[in-house]
């Protein structure tokens, strides 16, 4: 696997360990279960060497865990540990808890010694963690155990043991976070710093440090808007010996990168206000301490799953029964997005599924999670089973953490996960006798068999389609057939058929205006843009029908509201389209881009970050507002920077958005330009010279 082979560079980004699959937030998700189960291997091992096996793979998913340093998995593994002590019950919690701070200083020990290492670039780092287990099995077998079994029954002692523990560990923190030393720079790094400030006021340094003018300081910030968007202002950058710089109003923290020559020292640096800023900790790794210069909840981390939910919400309201399908949330979400950002999923899973299943799935989707959580309720209300209380805790972390990050729908999540939510089923269902327990297998054997039957015809079907596809060879074929062969394929694929009526739509000619039309009314009516984007280029246009062709744009640009590539992209087309109509369209097109300069207004007066048009498309959109008339198609064409009048200018245009469509392009035409005619007495009349296009 790639990725082993390269574990040392791609999967270390230099603030935290991604793991093998490249996210740091699922590898810190799964690696929690992975540390829960390792507890409960822990504390239900008979003999020495089974806990010694258990302690081994527990010690490493811990300090993988903490290497991962996923904030949103820490607050919930914590909370998932609090609860799993609950749920354990009292003869179990005593002895779970010192298991669990055994496991806790394992894993910090060697997780400081192992981030360090992986922060100098040694591979080293990885194999630090190997002997993380060992350390945690001699601290469980002798002082842990021990101590476990001379407090039982000693509620006030242990009371007062726990007390000092908790005490004991603030200390720790705030030791960890308070000693410091003077920062060396090296040739690689530099130190990397926050600080509160006051909005409108303006601020100095002072301190010990080398003198040199070779010391600088950055420091920049951004407002609640601009952290959002990943936007930064830079306040100063300069001598660290000259700098001043002002906040403005609306900002309240700022950070500072501190860069030198190697060799020289970072001493002591305070703001003009007193603010003290910490130099090198001695305690604390650096990329540790780096994920602590920002304030959790004003990052943009937090900012935008926060954003995603309020996007996901909007998108429920608009189908709240049933949804918009399953993977529809990624390409709707431009539709309600207040500035353009990529991902395909919401970081919320029950607002995934509300998007894309609604409440129907939704029903489903809880019937499951909480039908698991019933039955493990149940059992120990019976008994407090060791199994059952760490499968509870496992529902507790997934869920938990299922609300703030994409784990439920990630394949490698999935496979712990439900792997872990089938076991109280398998352990702990209950089955009714007699004709009841008859009659229930026959409906749920027809059931999940009919439902294995659909399912497997409609993914078999899709593959089988796609596959055909991209063998496809259309040089022997003639127009009938390859559209024929097409439609088929149209009818056989359930989950991917664009491909299909886009090529079907282009090669329907005058012999196949039923199929063309057939194509552009069910491409248009998913509202996508792409989709929108051919019916426009492929159908609407070569038949002059310009009204459509505007309007169906509009359409797909709905769909991209946030998105400048694709106001850009419709645009690009309409230049395209312009030097194609007749001069008694003019007025016609340019009413038309005036629409949608209308729309992209109305998108702009919403949007945190405004759609920004190249100087070519801003150019037509210009001339279409302020010469739009009879006679201002000549003045267009040389109004738009690189553009030249007549057919020369689409020919120039090889990286035209109209080129993305991949598979079938005629054979007699060896280019994408089959779709580029008009129908005039019945015949087709090409506009360009299809070779030189292509």
């Amino acid at each position: 696997d790639a990725a082993y082979q390269s574990l040392d560079q791609a999967t270390y980004t230099g603030a935290r360990f991604d793991g093998i699959y490249n996210d740091a937030n699922l590898t810190g998700s799964l690696m929690a279960l992975a540390v829960l189960v390792g507890l409960y291997l822990i504390r239900t091992g008979r003999k020495p060497w089974e806990r010694f096996a258990a302690c081994f793979l527990t010690g490493l998913s811990a300090v993988a865990f903490f290497t991962a340093m996923s904030r949103g998995a820490i607050l919930c593994f914590g909370a998932t540990l609090l609860a799993y002590l609950l749920i354990a019950g009292k003869e179990e919690r005593l002895g779970l808890f010192f298991t669990m701070a055994a496991m806790g200083i394992s894993m910090v020990v060697f997780g400081v010694v192992s981030t360090s290492l992986l922060a100098g670039g040694s591979f080293w780092g990885t194999l630090a963690a190997l002997p993380s287990g060992v350390l945690l099995w001699l601290l469980n077998e002798f002082p842990a155990r021990k101590a476990a079994s001379a407090l039982a029954g000693h509620g006030k002692l242990f009371a007062g043991v726990l007390g000092g523990g908790i005490v004991a560990g603030i200390a720790a923190v705030v030791l960890a976070l308070t000693l410091t030393e003077p920062f060396v720079f090296t040739e690689s790094n530099f130190l990397y710093r926050g600080a509160d400030v006051e909005g409108g006021e303006t601020y100095t340094f002072s301190g010990d440090w080398d003198k040199s003018s070779e010391i600088t300081v950055l420091v920049y910030g951004s407002t609640r808007e601009q952290e959002l968007t990943s936007v930064t202002e830079t306040y100063y950058n300069g001598p660290l010996e000259e700098a001043s710089f002002t906040v403005p109003e609306d900002v309240g923290h700022v950070l500072m990168q501190f860069r030198g020559p190697a060799g020289l020292e970072l001493r002591q640096v305070s703001l003009s206000d007193g603010t003290e800023i910490p130099m090198a900790y001695t305690l604390l790794p650096d990329n540790v301490a780096n994920r602590l210069q920002k304030n959790i909840f004003e990052d943009s981390s937090f900012l935008l799953r926060l954003q995603y939910d309020i996007d996901g919400w909007t998108l429920f309201k608009e189908s709240p029964l049933a949804g918009h399908g399953l993977g529809a949330t990624e390409g709707l979400l431009t539709s309600v997005q207040p500035f353009f950002y990529e991902s395909l999923y919401l970081h919320n899973h029950l607002l995934q599924v509300m998007d894309e299943t609604g409440l129907l799935g939704l029903a489903a989707f809880l019937a499951f999670i909480l039908g698991t959580a019933v039955l493990l309720v149940r059992q120990l209300r019976k008994a407090r089973t060791p199994l059952a209380a760490m499968l509870l805790a496992c529902l507790v972390m997934m869920n938990l953490h299922g609300l703030m990050e994409i784990s439920f729908s990630v394949q490698m999540f999935q496979c712990a996960a439900f792997f872990l939510l089938l076991l109280p089923t398998v352990c702990y269902g209950t089955y009714t006798e007699g004709r009841k327990r008859r009659a229930a297998g026959i409906v749920v054997l027809v059931v999940s068999d009919l439902w294995l039957v659909i399912s497997v015809a409609l993914l078999g079907g899709s593959l089988l389609a796609q596959k055909e596809y991209r063998e496809l060879d259309a040089a022997g074929m003639t127009t009938g057939s390859f559209i024929e062969t097409l439609e088929r394929l149209d009818r056989m694929d359930a989950y991917n058929d664009q491909s299909y009526k886009v090529n079907a739509l282009q090669a329907g000619g005058i012999s196949n205006e039923g199929t063309a039309a057939r194509c552009a009314r069910e491409l248009r009516e998913t509202g996508e843009f792409d989709s929108c984007y051919y019916v426009a280029a492929y159908y609407y246009l070569p038949l002059g029908q310009l009204e459509n062709f505007f309007d169906v744009l509009q359409e797909g640009l709905l769909q991209e509201r946030s998105s400048s590539e694709a106001w850009n992209s419709a645009m690009n087309l309409c230049i395209q389209a312009f030097s194609q109509i007749d001069p008694a369209e003019a007025d016609t097109f340019a009413e038309g881009v005036r629409g949608i300069g209308e729309a992209m207004d109305r998108a702009n007066a919403y949007l945190l970050v405004p759609v920004a048009l190249t100087e070519e498309n801003a150019a037509l959109l210009n001339c279409a507002r302020t010469d739009g008339g009879p006679g201002w198609r000549g003045r267009v064409c040389s109004d738009i920077p690189g553009s030249k009048s007549g057919r020369e200018s689409i020919i120039k245009r090889k990286k035209s958005p109209q080129l993305r469509l991949g598979g079938f392009f005629d054979h007699d035409c060896n280019g994408i330009a089959v779709g580029w005619y008009r129908f005039e007495n019945y015949e087709k009349i090409y506009i360009v010279n299809c070779l030189a296009l292509w």
